[in-house]
C-alpha cells in the first residue's frame, strides 16, 4: 500500500485522511499540509485498487482486506514513531471505510469525521445490476458495468480540470469486483455503527448528488457514541474537502479535533 505521511518532532496528534472512491491520497495534500503545519502527524494511504496501490485502476478486490491494510499501516506508524490513535477523515468510499475501521479496531481511532459517507446505495445503481453483481464479478471481476456521474462531484471548476489531467484518478464505470465489494462494505460498516463509541464528526453537503444525505443522517442515529455531531453545508456538493471554500470546513474539523484532541 503507497501512502503519503509527515510525521514532525513531538506532533501534537494525529490525523489519517482516507480516500474516496476513484481516487487517491495525492487529491488531499493540502489537507495534509493544513494539519502538518499546525502539529499533526499526518498519513494517507492509497486503497487498495486506487492510485499507486493499484495494479488495475478502480479494481478494489476486497473492501474487508483493504480496511485491514489500512489498520496495519497506522499500526506501524503506532509501533515505530511513537504515534497515539488517530483521527481520521474519510471521504465517501474512504467514510465508509473509516466506520468499519473504527468499528473494527476501536484502539486505533481517537476520532473520526466522514465526509459524504458511502452507507447507502445510490438511487442511481441499476436495482438489476445489484440482483446479478456476484455473477458478474465471479465471471468478468474487472469488467467497467456500472456509470457513476461524477460532474457534479464539486463545485471547484480547478479541481475538475486537475481530474482530467490525472492519470491516477479512475475515471471509469465501477468495475464488476469492485461494486460488489462496495457493497459489502455498506454492510459491514452498518453493521459496526452500534460499536463505535469514539467521537464522530458527521459532514455532508446539502447538493450531494451522488451520495445521499440520509446516509450521514442514518450514520448519526446509529452510532453508539454519545459524542456525535452531524453538520450539513448549505449548497456544497459531494467533495466537501474540494469545495471552493473548503478552507471553512477545514477550520471547523481542526476546532473539533483540538476539542477532543486530549
Amino acid at each position: 500500500m503507497f501512502y503519503r505521511c509527515c510525521i514532525p518532532d513531538n506532533p501534537k496528534g494525529a490525523v489519517c485522511v482516507v480516500h474516496g472512491y476513484t481516487e487517491h491520497s495525492g487529491r488531499y495534500t493540502d489537507v495534509l499540509e493544513y494539519f502538518r503545519e499546525r502539529g499533526f502527524a499526518v498519513v494517507a494511504p492509497d486503497l487498495l485498487g486506487f492510485g499507486k496501490s493499484a495494479k488495475t485502476l478502480g479494481d478494489m478486490k476486497s473492501f474487508r482486506c483493504s480496511v485491514e491494510a489500512v489498520a496495519s499501516l497506522l499500526m506501524h506508524l503506532q509501533e515505530n514513531h511513537g504515534i497515539g490513535r488517530f483521527f481520521v477523515i474519510g471521504h465517501s468510499l474512504g467514510g465508509c471505510m473509516t466506520l468499519a475501521l473504527a468499528g473494527l479496531y476501536p484502539d486505533l481511532v481517537k476520532g473520526l469525521v466522514t465526509v459524504a459517507a458511502m452507507i447507502l446505495i445510490p438511487d442511481y445503481v441499476s436495482p438489476m445490476l445489484r440482483i446479478v453483481s456476484n455473477i458478474l464479478a465471479a465471471m468478468f471481476p474487472k469488467l467497467p458495468v456500472q456509470k457513476i456521474d461524477l460532474a457534479n462531484a464539486t463545485r471547484n471548476e480547478a479541481v475538475k480540470a486537475a481530474a482530467k489531467q490525472d492519470q491516477l484518478y479512475y475515471r471509469g464505470k465501477i468495475r464488476a469486483r469492485t461494486g460488489v465489494q462496495m457493497l459489502k462494505g455498506m454492510e459491514l460498516a452498518r453493521s459496526m455503527l452500534q460499536n463505535i463509541t469514539a467521537p464522530s464528526l458527521v459532514l455532508h453537503g446539502s447538493k450531494d448528488v451522488i451520495m445521499p444525505q440520509k446516509g450521514s443522517e442514518l450514520v448519526l442515529k446509529e452510532l453508539a457514541c454519545t459524542d456525535k455531531t452531524l453538520k450539513v453545508f448549505d449548497g456544497w456538493y459531494h467533495e466537501l474537502l474540494n469545495e471552493p471554500d473548503k478552507e471553512i470546513l477545514f477550520k471547523f474539523i481542526l476546532k473539533w479535533i483540538n476539542e477532543h484532541n486530549r
